[in-house]
C-alpha cells in the first residue's frame, strides 16, 4: 500500500514539473514572437518618395565641390552649363538609383525648429529630379549622427528630420572631375607588343623591339626576340621574361580623372615640353563573328569566327606632378588632360635596363655550330662537329654527328659538357665609366662559327681588377663579367681530358 502511494506521489510531481516547464516555455516563445515582430518593425524602412528613374530628365547635383545641372538629351546626360562636356553617365545611373526610391531608417524628429542642429541648414548633398511629368523629388543629406550609424535627411517638403543610412553619402559622394568621363585608355598585351620607345626630357631614353630576325642574337633570335637599342644604341639581347614582366604595366592602364577636357594651354601641365613620352607599337588580336558561316576547304568544318590582327599604336605624354604626386597625361591626339597614379607612371618610366638585359653573352643552339676556335692567351683550342647524312638499317636517312676537340674523336657527352661551360659566361655588372680597352689582351676569347649563316660569334674577355673581367664582343664595352667564372672555364678549356 505505501509503495502505491509513493508511486503516485512521484507521477504527480512529474507531471506537475512538465506542466511548468510548458508554461515557462510557452511564456518564452510568445515573448520572442512579440520581440522579433518589434524587431521586424523597428527594421522597416520608411519610403518617402518614388520617381521612376526612366522618367528622369533634369538632376540637380550640389555638394561641397558639384554643382552640376543635367538633362538627358536622348539617352545621353548633358551639363546645362557646360554641354561640350563629357558627362560620366556612369556616375549619372548611380544618381538615378539613389533618387528613384527614397526610404529612411526612421524619424528622427518632427518639425524640428532649427535644422542647423542637424546640418541641413547647408546639407553637405543636395539631389532633385525632375521627370516629364515634372514631377519632383528632392533630397538633402545633413550631418552624420553621433553614432555614426547613418545621416540626417530631408524630403520635398515634409518638415521631418530623418535618418538615412550611410549609403545614401557614399552613393553621391563625387567630385567635380570624377563627374567628367574618362576616355578609355588601351589595353597592350605583353605578346603584342613589337615597339616600345620612352623619351625623357632629361636623362637616358629607352627603346625596346621585338624582332626575331635580328642578327644580334642570331642563331637563337627565336629564344631571345627582344633587342634593347637605347640606351645602347648598338643593341643588347633582352631577357624575354624580364621584357614580358615589364610589359605587364601596359596591360591595364587607367586614369584616375579629368582635370580639363579640352586644354588649351598645355604648359599648366607641364605637356607642352613632357616630362617622358611613351610611344608603343602593338599588334591587337579580335575575334570576329561572321555574319554568314564560311566552309574550311581542308576540313569541311563550319567556320563562325575569324581571329585577325590589327596593328595599332599610341603615344601616351607626362607631364608634371600634382600636388599629390600623380602625374598629368595626355594622348598625343586628344585635347583632354588627365592625372595619372603615380605608381603606374614610375612602373613605366623607371626601367632598370641591366636587370632586363640578357645574362648570356653568347649562347648559340649547338644545333647551329659548327666549330669553335678557343684562344687562351697564347694557346689555341678547337672544338668541332662534323655532320654527315646517314642512311640507317631501315632505309631512312638520318644525321649522323662526329665530335672532335683539338682534332681528336670525343664523346658526344664530354664535347658537350665542355660546350654548356662556354655558354654559361654571364655579364655580371654594367660598365658604369668610359673605358680605354687599348692594347689590353684577352684573358680568354670564344668564337662560335654558325654553319648556315656563315657567321661568327666572338666573346674577349679582358684584365679590369681582382673581381672582373671586360666583356668585349666587337661593340662598344658596357658590361662586365665575373672574373671567377670565367676563370673556371679558361681552367676546364685548358685542363679538359675526354673519358676514355
Amino acid at each position: 500500500m505505501a509503495k502505491r502511494k509513493k508511486k503516485t506521489t512521484l507521477t504527480m510531481v512529474t507531471l506537475l514539473l512538465a506542466l511548468a516547464f510548458l508554461i515557462v516555455f510557452y511564456l518564452w516563445y510568445s515573448n520572442r514572437e512579440e520581440t522579433s515582430g518589434n524587431e521586424a518593425e523597428s527594421k522597416a524602412k520608411i519610403t518617402l518618395a518614388e520617381i521612376d528613374k526612366n522618367n528622369i530628365q533634369q538632376l540637380h547635383f550640389q555638394n561641397k565641390e558639384v554643382n552640376l545641372n543635367l538633362y538627358l538629351e536622348g539617352e545621353v546626360w548633358l551639363s546645362q552649363e557646360d554641354p561640350n562636356r563629357p558627362i560620366n553617365q556612369d556616375k549619372v545611373d548611380n544618381l538615378l538609383n539613389v533618387i528613384d526610391r527614397v526610404e529612411a531608417e526612421r524619424l528622427v524628429l518632427e518639425n524640428p525648429e532649427d535644422i542647423s542642429e542637424f546640418g541641413l541648414d547647408e546639407p553637405v548633398l543636395f539631389l532633385e529630379a525632375t521627370s516629364k511629368d515634372n514631377q519632383v523629388v528632392s533630397l538633402k543629406i545633413g550631418s552624420q549622427t553621433s553614432t555614426k550609424e547613418g545621416y540626417y535627411g530631408m524630403v520635398n517638403d515634409d518638415p521631418n528630420v530623418y535618418l538615412f543610412s550611410n549609403n545614401y553619402r557614399t552613393g553621391m559622394d563625387y567630385r567635380d572631375v570624377d563627374m567628367t568621363e574618362k576616355e578609355d585608355l588601351p589595353s597592350v598585351a605583353a605578346e603584342g607588343v613589337k615597339h616600345l620607345t620612352i623619351t625623357m626630357r632629361e636623362g637616358d631614353n629607352f627603346e625596346l623591339v621585338n624582332d626575331p630576325d635580328n642578327q644580334i642574337s642570331a642563331p637563337g633570335a627565336l629564344i631571345f626576340p627582344w633587342i634593347i637599342y637605347q640606351p645602347y644604341e648598338e643593341g643588347v639581347i633582352a631577357d624575354t621574361a624580364k621584357v614580358n614582366e615589364y610589359l605587364g604595366n601596359y596591360a591595364s592602364l587607367v586614369y584616375d580623372h579629368c582635370v580639363n577636357y579640352q586644354a588649351e594651354d598645355l604648359s599648366d601641365y607641364g605637356l607642352d615640353q613632357p616630362y617622358a613620352t611613351i610611344h608603343i607599337e602593338y599588334e591587337q588580336t579580335n575575334v570576329i563573328t561572321l555574319e554568314e558561316p564560311e566552309v574550311n576547304p581542308e576540313t569541311g568544318e563550319e567556320i563562325k569566327q575569324k581571329t585577325e590582327v590589327e596593328d595599332k599604336e599610341f603615344t601616351l605624354l607626362i607631364g608634371d606632378q600634382n600636388d599629390d604626386g600623380d602625374y598629368f597625361v595626355r594622348m598625343v591626339d586628344s585635347d583632354a588632360v588627365y592625372v595619372m597614379d603615380a605608381s603606374d607612371v614610375e612602373n613605366m618610366l623607371e626601367v632598370d635596363v641591366f636587370a632586363m638585359v640578357s645574362k648570356h653573352i653568347n649562347m648559340p643552339n649547338i644545333a647551329n655550330v659548327d666549330h669553335i676556335t678557343i684562344q687562351v692567351e697564347d694557346s689555341s683550342y678547337t672544338m668541332e662537329i662534323e655532320r654527315n647524312t646517314i642512311t640507317n638499317e631501315e632505309g631512312e636517312e638520318e644525321t649522323e654527328e662526329i665530335y672532335y676537340y683539338n682534332g681528336q674523336v670525343i664523346e658526344e657527352d664530354d664535347f658537350k659538357g665542355l660546350y654548356r661551360r662556354l655558354i654559361s659566361a654571364a655579364y655580371d655588372a654594367p660598365i658604369k665609366e668610359e673605358l680605354d680597352i687599348t692594347g689590353l689582351k684577352p684573358v680568354i676569347t670564344i668564337s662560335y662559327h654558325i654553319a648556315e649563316s656563315d657567321k661568327t660569334v666572338s666573346s674577349s674577355y679582358l684584365p679590369y681588377d681582382e673581381s672582373f673581367y671586360i666583356v668585349d664582343n666587337g661593340r662598344k664595352v658596357r658590361f662586365y663579367a665575373d672574373k671567377r667564372k670565367i676563370d673556371d672555364i679558361v681552367s676546364a678549356v685548358v685542363v679538359f681530358k675526354p673519358s676514355e
